[in-house]
């Protein structure tokens, strides 16, 4: 379990410094994501514009669930990511070279795709779940902040185990991005 943890740092290091290797990649990167979020909140915003009320919901309580979902879909793309792509890898033959190597198969698959220009996704959540909050008239207090941070981690949790489902469900079927897309 220790040589795992200090392995899957090892490869997060590298991870991040192979990423940093290209700066301007890496920031126009993670802008595009920034953007393509803010541009999906002023389609939420357009959209409260037409309809003031939607299931009793203002703007700002959706703000404030927009942002909590696209921080941890923005997480979980970050460090499990490779877990969504698994395909690939059953079909390139390279879990097969993975299996032969003395470390846990887990451990591996987690290092391989840590993508930190999902930073941009999670940004732009932080500035719709600031506006939500902010907004909304809900006053953050120490008991509300820990309940925001469980949900959070609660939500990447749950997209971290759908995307596992989904690899395992690739020894089955190569095509399981396809089925599980269909639901």
């Amino acid at each position: 379990m220790k040589m795992d943890l200090v392995l899957y740092l090892k490869m997060l290091k590298m991870a991040i410094l192979s990423q940093m290797e290209y700066k301007l990649s890496f920031v126009v990167s993670s802008l595009s994501h920034f953007f393509q979020i803010i541009i999906e909140l002023g389609g939420l915003y357009y959209l409260f514009q037409r309809f003031p009320l939607i299931s009793g919901f203002t703007i700002y309580e959706a703000m404030l669930f927009f942002g909590t979902v696209h921080i941890a879909f923005g997480l979980t793309e970050m460090w499990a990511r490779a877990f969504d792509v698994f395909d690939k890898y059953i079909r390139e033959v390279y879990v097969d070279m993975l299996l032969l190597r003395p470390v846990g198969l887990f451990t591996q698959i987690m290092g391989a795709e840590f993508q930190l220009l999902r930073i941009g996704r999670i940004a732009a959540g932080g500035v719709a779940l600031y506006f939500g909050l902010t907004q909304s008239g809900i006053h953050l207090t120490w008991d509300k902040a820990l309940l925001l941070t469980y949900a959070i981690l609660g939500a990447v949790m749950m997209f971290a185990s759908l995307f596992i489902i989904q690899a395992t469900a690739t020894f089955f079927t190569v095509d399981a991005l396809k089925v599980f897309n269909a639901f």
